[in-house]
């Protein structure tokens, strides 16, 4: 490659042509193609940069920045003759505001880059508002064109929050420089509320304020295995939160508590356990529950009979695991539905008194079958991964 002997990373005529109906090739700001041409070969960056002070009246930041790229684009076609795009792999920084930042990310993708992360710049002072939290971090959208390998950064003590709040090598100052900058910060903590809240890493995974629980009321992989099942095992435990997992009618994967749990361990799923004839805590709620069963009176003396007796069993030992404690409840059969009641379960959730009871099963047409609301002083929410749109729903904080 040719080499490139200047270089100016930030550059706002584009802001200005926008706003004054300049043009690049030939204008009296800073930067025009014509004067530039003096340079021969050179590299030039421009800052697509909208100040909300000077957005007009009727108008949004979203709109101004779609506009302030549109002129960008025009200006590159327009001037094709002089202008070559960086090559494709080129690494881009955007920083931005973080309450634009929908509209920073669609715009990214947009014009056909590849996003890849988002790094947050820490800076060693606040920016002075009347918000709330006074900013301190800018985030900034990293990514590259598409089409070629991009450069790669071979450094691992490279992480995502670039921190100017603090002295390079706090292990190399002296004792007397080190106490007077923590003097300076405590002392600035205390006096300025910012939008850096800094907390030490939880010691255990589960103390993470990410790990809340989620339930999954079954039919969570088509394996017929454990083994078969492990990438979409690897699916669910990388997703946020802690999962606790119901059996579904489809799970044939199932198995004993302990070859699950073991599978588990052996393969770094740490975000799984399995909620069967047991019950979890969260805080001082009980999450109870079993897989639940389809049984019609005409059924009496069969199969059916023996695995719904089994089922009420279970979620009765769940449910008196739970102690005093507010009991939540979930299965993957529902208890009742257009034209059927449970009344063994339905009995039980009424005898320990249980707030809320979420159920699966239902999919596609039958979801109009579907009984929701208040029965019996329990609260009934269908919660089959279709229904809601693969949307987890809140049901307590």
């Amino acid at each position: 490659m040719e080499h490139i002997p200047y270089f100016d990373a930030h550059c706002d005529t584009i802001y200005r042509c926008l706003r004054t109906g300049a043009q690049l090739r030939e204008n009296d700001g800073h930067l025009d193609l014509r004067r530039a041409s003096a340079f021969g070969r050179f590299a030039q960056v421009f800052a697509l940069y909208q100040d909300p002070e000077e957005v007009p009246q009727g108008s949004t930041m979203v709109r101004e920045g779609q506009l302030l790229h549109q002129k960008f684009l025009r200006e590159m076609e327009q001037n094709r003759d002089v202008i070559v795009p960086c090559r494709t792999g080129a690494a881009a920084y955007i920083f931005h505001a973080d309450t634009e930042g929908e509209a920073f990310r669609a715009m990214f993708r947009e014009a056909g880059w590849e996003l890849h992360g988002c790094l947050i710049w820490v800076k060693n002072s606040l920016v002075l508002g009347r918000a709330d939290y006074q900013y301190q971090p800018d985030p900034c959208l990293y990514g590259w064109k598409p089409g070629a390998g991009h450069y790669f950064i071979n450094d691992r003590t490279n992480t995502t929050v670039i921190d100017d709040a603090k002295p390079e090598d706090l292990k190399k100052m002296k004792k007397e420089d080190l106490l007077a900058w923590a003097t300076r910060v405590q002392e600035y903590l205390q006096k300025e509320q910012t939008t850096v809240l800094r907390y030490d890493k939880p010691a255990a995974n589960k103390e993470h304020p990410t790990m809340k629980p989620v339930v999954l009321c079954g039919d969570l992989s088509w394996g017929m295995s454990l083994e078969e099942s492990l990438e979409d095992f690897r699916f669910i435990d990388a997703l946020p939160g802690k999962k606790y997992l119901l059996k579904g009618n489809h799970d044939y994967w199932w198995n004993t508590a302990a070859k699950m749990e073991r599978f588990f361990a052996e393969n770094g799923l740490t975000t799984m356990e399995i909620l069967h004839n047991n019950c979890r805590f969260y805080g001082d709620v009980a999450l109870c529950g079993t897989r639940g069963w389809f049984y019609e009176l005409d059924n009496q003396g069969t199969h059916n009979e023996k695995v719904l007796l089994r089922e009420v069993g279970r979620l009765e030992t769940s449910l008196k695991a739970a102690g005093d404690r507010e009991k939540l409840c979930f299965l993957h059969y529902p208890p009742l539905y257009q034209g059927y009641q449970c009344p063994e379960i339905l009995s039980l959730l009424e005898t320990y008194k249980v707030e809320l009871c979420c159920y699966g099963h239902l999919h596609g047409a039958s979801h109009r079958r579907a009984l929701q609301g208040d029965r019996g002083g329990t609260a009934f929410y269908m919660v089959s991964g279709d229904y809601l749109g693969f949307h987890p729903k809140k049901i307590c904080d």
